[in-house]
């Protein structure tokens, strides 16, 4: 998710800039990093597919700050509210590793995959 922002303090890399923003670290005099285990995403955007609130498993030192509060598909709480996924037209993109987060996983990427179900298939 990180790499669709502008600039990232991870190494301080330019990233791509597909979406306006940045990606910064969170405050070590308040929480560990990296933050690891499971947190409940809300799910605060309307998005092509129902996505339900459920805890996700995180592995992560960075958030990303959207610049664009309409790209905010999903946040968690580490000390306070962040970025969990976010989404516009048709990049979607999470914070925590959907493959190890389980049912809840499972679920979204069922719903990333219905996404494509119209979709023509080249052979």
């Amino acid at each position: 998710m990180q790499i669709l922002f502008e600039h990232s303090e991870e190494e301080d890399a330019y990233c791509l800039g597909w979406l306006r923003g940045n990606v910064v670290k969170f405050d070590t005099t308040k929480v560990r990093v990296p933050q690891m285990g499971w947190n409940q995403v809300r799910f605060v955007k309307k998005a092509a597919f129902d996505a339900r609130d459920d805890y996700f498993y995180f592995v992560n030192s960075y958030y990303a700050k959207p610049e664009d509060k309409t790209d905010l598909w999903g946040e968690a709480d580490y000390d306070n509210s962040f970025a969990a996924a976010v989404c516009r037209d048709n990049i979607y993109a999470t914070q925590f590793h959907v493959e190890k987060s389980g049912g809840a996983g499972l679920a979204l990427l069922g719903g990333f995959l219905s996404q494509g179900a119209d979709t023509p298939r080249r052979t």
